[in-house]
């Protein structure tokens, strides 16, 4: 019972910490609106964060696998296509 509650405490910090950063990103490239690469870094570095937050997240939950962090990279693969042919082509 215990563990259950440690769990969902851990989902809810985990998601919070997760948006926060991730509306942290959206308000730089908010403010980087006018240069498209500072733009591109941003996405970059949103989408380096989002990889290891995956990683750490799911190790702490001990449900790592390699399918699971297969998806992570092909999302995140297309988030910097998008990035890139948005932002610098």
């Amino acid at each position: 019972m215990k563990s259950e509650k440690l769990n969902k405490h851990l989902d809810k910090l985990a998601h919070v910490f997760l948006y926060a950063a991730l509306m942290l990103g959206v308000v730089a490239i908010y403010f980087s609106r006018f240069n498209s690469t500072r733009q591109f870094l941003v996405v970059l570095l949103m989408i380096v964060f989002y990889l290891i937050w995956g990683q750490v997240y799911h190790y702490l939950k001990r449900d790592v696998s390699q399918k699971l962090m297969l998806e992570y990279l092909i999302i995140a693969l297309l988030s910097l296509l998008s990035a890139y042919f948005v932002l610098l082509s």
